[in-house]
C-alpha cells in the first residue's frame, strides 16, 4: 500500500485537517452517534407510506427513538456499538367503492432491540392497533404482506451507514475541503475540470505485467477477507459505507444504468450488472482519461467457506495513457490495492 501522500494523486485526499493531530486514528476515538441516528431514522421513516392501494393506505405519522450509539473508531476501524428502541406511530385509511373514507384506524409498530449483537438478522417487528376492529384488521394484514418490507429495507439501510461511520463520516466531509493551491501548483499542474483534453492515439506495448487486449491493457486482482460476501458487496454500492475507507466524496446509483462518481468526481462510471452478493459489473475511468474512453470492471465475490470471502477484480480495456500523456496502468493497479481493497480491511476489519 502506498504511503500517505505518494503515489497517485486522484486516488488520494491529501488534507487530514485536524486528523493530523491523531494520525491514522491510532487513539481510541468514541463519537456519539446517537443523535445522528435519530434524524437518519426520522428521514427514512417519517411520513413515509407503507402501504397504498385503490382500498387503503397506511403510512407512518411519527418516528420515536429511544437508547443509545456510537462510534468507536481505534486504528482506523470503526466499531459501532448501539441499543435502539424505535416505535413509530401510523394512520390508516380504508376506502369504500365510491373513494370516500369509512375508517381511519391508528397504531404503532415497534422495533424494541436494534443492536450491534443482531445486526444481520431482521429485525423484530411488533405491529398494533388502537382499536380490535375489522379496519384495524386489516391494515394489519396489509402490513405484514406489504408495510413490513418497507421497514425491515429503511431499518437496514440505517444500520449499514450507520456500521459504516454514520457521524464520523459526516465529521470527516466537513473536513475535507482542501486549501487554496499556491500560484506555482496552479501552474504547474493543469486543472482536471478546465483542461482540455488532447487526442492520444493508443499503443499496443504492454507493461508492467499486464495483459494486451483488442482495446487495452488488463488487471487481475484476488483479495481474501474475513468477511461475508454482503460486506463486500455493500462497499461498492454503499455510499457511507465507500465513504468511510476512501474519506472522500462519493455518489453511487446502485441499479444498471446508473452513475457513479468516486474520490470527489475523480473516478466515474456507470453501473452496467448487479447480482446481489455475487457479481458486479461496472464501466470505468479517471476523469483524466480521453473522453468516451472506458474500461470494464468485474467484480466477483465467492465465499469458499463460512465468514471467509474471495475477491476478484478484472479491468479490461485499460488505456496506456490518459488525455495529457501521462502512464495509466500503474497508477490503476496501484490504487485499486491500496485505495480500495487494502482500505476496505483495514477500515472495516475485514483482514487477516
Amino acid at each position: 500500500m502506498a504511503k500517505f501522500g505518494q503515489g497517485d494523486e486522484r486516488w488520494i485526499v491529501k488534507d487530514l485537517g485536524e486528523q493530523g493531530t491523531n494520525v491514522n486514528n491510532w487513539h481510541w476515538k468514541e463519537y456519539d452517534a446517537f443523535d445522528w441516528s435519530v434524524e437518519r431514522l426520522k428521514s427514512l421513516l417519517d411520513g413515509v407510506t407503507l402501504v397504498e392501494s385503490p382500498v387503503l393506505t397506511l403510512k407512518v405519522t411519527a418516528v420515536n427513538v429511544k437508547g443509545e450509539a456510537i462510534i468507536n473508531n481505534r486504528k482506523n476501524k470503526l466499531i459501532p456499538a448501539y441499543e435502539l428502541n424505535l416505535d413509530l406511530l401510523w394512520k390508516g385509511t380504508v376506502l369504500d367503492g365510491s373513494g370516500a373514507v369509512v375508517a381511519a384506524p391508528t397504531g404503532s409498530i415497534k422495533l424494541p432491540y436494534l443492536s450491534d449483537e443482531n445486526y444481520d438478522e431482521d429485525p423484530e417487528i411488533k405491529f398494533s392497533s388502537e382499536t380490535e376492529d375489522s379496519a384495524s384488521q386489516r391494515m394489519k394484514e396489509a402490513f405484514q404482506s406489504q408495510g413490513k418490507k418497507v421497514v425491515t429495507k429503511a431499518v437496514a439501510g440505517f444500520i449499514t451507514e450507520l456500521r459504516a461511520g454514520g457521524p464520523v463520516l459526516d465529521a470527516t466531509k466537513e473536513r475535507e475541503a482542501p486549501p487554496a493551491p499556491s500560484k506555482q501548483e496552479v501552474a504547474a499542474k493543469p486543472k482536471l475540470s478546465s483542461a482540455k483534453k488532447e487526442e492520444v492515439k493508443p499503443k499496443l506495448q504492454a507493461s508492467n505485467g499486464g495483459s494486451r487486449t483488442e482495446g487495452g491493457k488488463s488487471l487481475l486482482l484476488t483479495e481474501k477477507y474475513y468477511a461475508r460476501p454482503s460486506d463486500i458487496f455493500e462497499c461498492f454500492v454503499v455510499e457511507g459505507k465507500m465513504r468511510a475507507y476512501t474519506q472522500s466524496n462519493i455518489k453511487l446509483d446502485p441499479r444498471p444504468g446508473g452513475q457513479f462518481s468516486w474520490f470527489n468526481g475523480s473516478v466515474v462510471g456507470e453501473f452496467l450488472e448487479l447480482d446481489t452478493d455475487k457479481k458486479l459489473v461496472m464501466k470505468w475511468k479517471f476523469s483524466t482519461w480521453k473522453e468516451g474512453c472506458f474500461s470494464k470492471v468485474t467484480i466477483t465475490l465467492d465465499a469458499p467457506e463460512v465468514g471467509t470471502t474471495i475477491l476478484k477484480l478484472h479491468q479490461t480495456d485499460i488505456p496506456e495513457e490518459d488525455a495529457f500523456g501521462q502512464p495509466v496502468f500503474e497508477n490503476t493497479e496501484k490504487g485499486w490495492r491500496g485505495q480500495i481493497l487494502q482500505r476496505i480491511r483495514q477500515v472495516f476489519g475485514y483482514g487477516v
